[in-house]
């Protein structure tokens, strides 16, 4: 009898164990935003805007969500979301790239602004946003 006890806790320790190692696995899985930026290129159309982002890790990135405006909190000039290497069926004037951690994302032309004032985020395979990774270019 002694050793059945023994041997359910020694069970329960394991299961106990396995529960924490797979909760551990899953909180560190969100990915991360280590750099991103904005450029803005003359074009006859006016200025085309790229989205520069990189990534920690890509495996476990479902969609990107970029914000651009001119003044602090108006993110009106742009706010778009990206379905990770989706590269078709977007709007005219968008286009996604990706070459290993770094994407850039065209979204469209805009008037040139003094200061562009921007955020992107990414989500992860679970659903859930990153923080925000805030800009300010000029």
């Amino acid at each position: 009898m002694k050793h059945k006890i023994t041997l359910i806790k020694k069970i329960f320790q394991l299961a106990m164990f396995l529960i924490l190692i797979s909760g551990i696995n899953t909180v560190h899985s969100q990915s991360s935003i280590t750099d991103a930026g904005v450029q803005m290129h003359e074009t006859t159309a006016g200025m085309e805007c790229r989205f520069l982002i990189v990534v920690e890790d890509t495996s476990n990135v479902q969609q990107l969500e970029v914000k651009l405006g001119s003044s602090a909190g108006d993110y009106s000039l742009v706010n778009a979301v990206f379905d990770f290497d989706v590269t078709g069926g977007l709007p005219a004037g968008y286009s996604y790239q990706r070459y290993g951690n770094a994407i850039t994302l065209v979204t469209g032309t805009l008037t040139e602004q003094s200061t562009w004032l921007g955020s992107v985020r990414i989500k992860n395979n679970s659903g859930q946003w990153s923080d925000a990774y805030d800009f300010i270019a000029n």
